[in-house]
């Protein structure tokens, strides 16, 4: 099985940890970072096959994570986390390679196997 690498943008300290224990545990490669900025300096170092962001973050939210890899690494597919359910249809007509919307309280077990589904279906790295 390969070893998937994913970035995972999340600004709570508590849902960072929840990530890392269920996404290594399914054998995911995971490095954190707690916003946008953060995330971007991680990208010119380290390139994920996949990027889980939250939105709304102190300094620079999911926004701007979208913005630096679509301008970068356009094809890295990212997957959105989110409290707020009307940024469903605020992202659903949005030009950038947005995988998937989950809402929070999310199960990470699944959202780990969904990622680990979609990078192993996936024809051409990113």
């Amino acid at each position: 099985m390969p070893n998937w690498k994913v970035l995972v943008v999340e600004d709570d300290p508590s849902l960072q940890q929840l990530y890392r224990l269920d996404f290594e545990d399914a054998g995911l490669d995971i490095t954190l970072a707690s916003n946008g900025l953060e995330a971007a300096k991680t990208l010119t170092k380290w390139l994920p096959d996949l990027v889980v962001t939250d939105i709304r973050m102190p300094e620079a939210g999911g926004e701007s994570v979208m913005d630096v890899i679509e301008l970068n690494y356009p094809r890295i597919p990212v997957i959105i986390v989110s409290a707020y359910k009307n940024y469903k249809d605020i992202f659903k007509s949005d030009h950038r390679v947005i995988l998937g919307f989950f809402l929070k309280p999310v199960d990470f077990k699944e959202l780990a196997e969904y990622i680990k589904a979609y990078l192993g279906g996936r024809t051409s790295p990113a």
